[in-house]
């Protein structure tokens, strides 16, 4: 079977296509990859990358929306790979109540375009993939799977917010959670490397990157996450806030001092660790920023690590302790700095701290293993989780 799998962010979009095989499998490396990344101020200077097995390619292009992206990766995708998928599987964020994958058709574009208020620049975006996916592969069926379907598992005591009942019982403002597919896929490859019954242990997964969410993760299900009704809520971010207490939201509006539509785009691309720092939404430069005796670098690291530090011993008392802490996403793997600071604060959780090699790569154990919790880096890879939801589903189909 040939599965290839667009993944939409922001302002990027991924693509992999797995090639030829019988049952797609948590390790498996794809036949081609590629990835489209552009900047809101200079759109004509977008970048594309792609490999194979055996070659590699890179270029700039003018690209400035996700629907001229995706197609862009389709033509790149049939000129280096001669693709020829059996079905084209898409990451969607918001999926509300979707608790599987799902083969798009009426009822599913609905329910995308419904949740698009929610998670508005990601689910466009995966629409826009959708219609590429349309017009370069007519006839072969797409496949949507949910980031917020892994959540769905949430209790009611995880899920709801504390306002009117009528709030979670009836209108669905509730905590759905994000980064699902992530979530799900790191709790799975934890268990393989360290050779654990993923039913038997409880795990803390954080997913840190330019987006940073916690799940607490017992038997194999969320029982708890750090995002809620949108992707704002929980850690502190790249460009987002995090959680801010409602309150002064609502002073600013009442005051005057900030509309509505300026508290949006404030709290989602001016805060977090680029609010903080004054400098980048991107890690590496504020860590860079901060070694170096920037002040305010040094400010957003040590609250970015004081947040992730209270979340994670959050997740843990949902599920009365934890077996292993898992990191992953661009921070969680290749930030050592944070990994370690993060762990010698909740030592008293009994989080050892790293012992491996800061410089190490690949899915790895980096604290010692007899610690009473195990620490792992496990490597991103949505898109071979999201392939093999999408054999799945059409194998049942079929």
């Amino acid at each position: 079977m040939n599965v290839f799998v667009l993944n939409a962010g922001s302002s990027s979009f991924k693509a992999a296509y797995f090639a030829q095989r019988a049952d797609i499998v948590d390790s498996d490396e794809p036949a081609w990859s590629g990835e489209i990344r552009w900047g809101s101020d200079a759109p004509e200077r977008s970048e594309l990358t792609w490999r194979t097995p055996t070659e590699s390619g890179s270029g700039h292009c003018s690209i400035g929306d996700h629907e001229r992206a995706a197609a862009l990766l389709f033509e790149t995708a049939i000129e280096h790979a001669s693709i020829a998928p059996d079905i084209i599987a898409h990451r969607v964020v918001h999926g509300l109540d979707e608790a599987e994958p799902a083969i798009v058709d009426s009822r599913v574009l609905a329910k995308i375009l419904a949740a698009a208020e929610l998670a508005p620049l990601h689910n466009r975006a995966a629409l826009a993939g959708i219609d590429a996916g349309r017009a370069a592969f007519a006839e072969v069926p797409q496949a949507a799977v949910f980031d917020t379907a892994f959540h769905t598992t949430l209790p009611r005591e995880a899920a709801a917010y504390a306002g009117p009942y009528d709030w979670f019982a009836r209108e669905g403002y509730r905590r759905y959670g994000f980064h699902g597919i992530s979530h799900r896929y790191c709790a799975r490859r934890t268990a393989t490397i360290l050779g654990l019954n993923l039913d038997r242990i409880s795990i803390v997964s954080a997913h840190l990157g330019n987006g940073c969410s916690l799940a607490a993760i017992a038997g194999g299900r969320s029982v708890d996450t750090t995002m809620g009704f949108t992707p704002l809520e929980g850690l502190m971010m790249g460009s987002r806030s995090g959680s801010v207490d409602p309150g002064l939201l609502l002073y600013l509006i009442r005051t005057g001092r900030a509309s509505a539509a300026e508290l949006e785009r404030i709290l989602n691309e001016e805060s977090g660790i680029k609010g903080i720092s004054g400098i980048s939404e991107d890690a590496r430069e504020v860590l860079a920023a901060a070694a170096s005796g920037n002040d305010r670098a040094v400010f957003a690291v040590d609250l970015f690590v004081h947040r992730l530090i209270a979340g994670i011993a959050a997740m843990a008392a949902a599920t009365n302790g934890i077996d292993v802490l898992a990191f992953t996403g661009g921070i969680g793997e290749h930030a050592a700095e944070i990994r370690n600071r993060v762990c010698t604060g909740l030592a008293f959780l009994g989080v050892a701290a790293p012992t491996a090699d800061a410089r190490a790569t690949g899915d790895r154990e980096i604290g010692p293993v007899n610690a009473a919790v195990r620490v792992v880096v496990i490597e991103a890879h949505e898109e071979v989780a999201i392939a093999i939801d999408a054999q799945h589903l059409l194998v049942r189909a079929s």
